[in-house]
């Protein structure tokens, strides 16, 4: 489908359930929460009772908070994956890191291609309880340190 508004084009793809917005040369995706929702809920097919946090966490995190909640109240999920992602709306998506990129400077880290990796892989471990303090932060960094070094 296509129409014209304002000086642009809109683009809706009914098969995909995709919105696209031209103009000014360019094109835009337009994300709403249907349509978050709609991708989430295909990509809901790899959760179980077995899903990590850390792996709830990294599948959730980039959609939009309604999204999230239309996937929660859905009829066709199981009771163990909605309790899974109501421990992402209520806990999980407002833990903050125990280890910033400060202190992997601090212990003489040097930002490079691995900095963002060592941070995503520390945040993943607290997520799943393996790290509640900075020192298990300090430790986990240098296995992982010690892990390249090989």
């Amino acid at each position: 489908v296509f129409e014209f508004s304002n000086g642009k084009w809109c683009v809706v793809d009914n098969e995909n359930e995709e919105t696209y917005v031209y103009g000014e040369a360019k094109f835009y995706q337009v994300i709403t929460p249907i349509t978050a929702f709609h991708k989430l809920h295909s990509m809901m097919k790899s959760l179980d009772e077995t899903t990590d946090p850390s792996a709830l966490y990294q599948l959730l995190y980039p959609f939009q908070l309604e999204a999230i909640v239309l996937a929660y109240c859905h009829t066709d999920i199981s009771d163990r994956i909605r309790i899974k992602i109501e421990n992402y709306l209520l806990n999980l998506r407002k833990i903050k890191p125990i280890i910033s990129g400060d202190d992997l400077i601090e212990w003489g880290e040097k930002p490079n291609k691995n900095f963002e990796r060592i941070l995503k892989m520390i945040f993943h471990d607290q997520l799943d309880g393996k790290i509640k303090t900075k020192s298990d932060g300090y430790s986990r960094y240098q296995q992982l340190k010690n892990q390249d070094g090989d």
